[in-house]
């Protein structure tokens, strides 16, 4: 769930992804490559503790994870171009 913003992250702050694991080591978790660049691809999923430690590898927190929010915008209204007629659906004969 929280793998590419993770990713993201961690391009961020500079830092790879060898490095990441390396550090996970230290703090008790013995990653592979493989799986770290599954859990940061999506395709494995993320244990709360396990999302813990990588935020406390990159030095941040659940809030740095958030997508920024897309501003919807509103269709513009069309506009009327002056002296523009309507077409009639109807021709007369």
């Amino acid at each position: 769930m929280f793998g590419s913003q993770l990713k993201k992250l961690r391009l961020a702050r500079g830092i790879t992804a060898t490095k990441v694991i390396a550090q996970l080591g230290i703090l008790g978790w013995e990653v592979g490559h493989s799986t770290y660049s599954n859990l940061e691809a999506g395709h494995r999923l993320l244990a709360d503790t396990e999302l813990i430690l990588i935020l406390r590898v990159l030095k941040a927190d659940l809030s740095d994870l958030r997508e920024p929010k897309m501003k919807i915008q509103k269709p513009a209204a069309a506009k009327k171009r002056p002296g523009a007629r309507r077409k009639s659906a109807s021709k007369s004969q």
